[in-house]
């Protein structure tokens, strides 16, 4: 801003003494005080924009962070439930070998078992067949021509062929 010209008047009265400024230098500085206020409001505009602006990041960067912090602690959550899920897991794979173990030695010995009653019925039905043949009673010889098995049949039906001793096999 320029230097504004005052002239003084003195006149009569209690205030002898009066500053005064010329017309064109008063309509002057009030056109670059307005000028300056508008520059001001300009930048105040632009400003508070920029502030506006600077506040959203701000926002946007508290949220991020926030989010953030939740993601991590909820993946050291996750991260020690899967630990606790792996030692089960482990401690069922452990007990399903034993136990895997001890069926298959359960199963070697029910194989075992059952070769072994398998051969022993097998024994058993070749002993019950010779005991069967040992116990069946012998069959009657038969006349070779009408088929008797006695020779007092065999005489009464007048073929008397197995009496003589032509129709018992020998």
């Amino acid at each position: 801003m320029s230097e504004v010209k005052r002239i003084s008047v003195f006149m009569h009265g209690p205030n002898k003494k009066v500053d005064m400024v010329e017309a064109a230098h008063l309509d002057r500085v009030t056109a670059e005080r307005d000028a300056a206020l508008s520059d001001a409001e300009l930048w105040r505009g632009r400003c508070g924009a920029k502030c506006y602006e600077a506040e959203q990041l701000q926002q946007r960067l508290t949220a991020a962070d926030e989010r953030a912090d939740r993601l991590e602690s909820g993946l050291k959550w996750e991260s020690e439930r899967n630990a606790l899920l792996l030692a089960s897991l482990t401690e069922a794979e452990d007990m399903l070998s034993v136990t895997s173990l001890e069926a298959g030695q359960r199963m070697e010995l029910l194989e075992e078992l059952l070769r072994d009653a398998l051969n022993q019925r097998e024994l058993s039905i070749t002993i019950s067949r010779r005991i069967e043949a040992a116990l069946k009673p012998a069959e009657r010889a038969k006349c070779e021509r009408c088929g008797c098995s006695t020779v007092e049949t065999c005489d009464d039906l007048g073929c008397g062929y197995l009496g003589a001793g032509n129709g018992a096999p020998e």
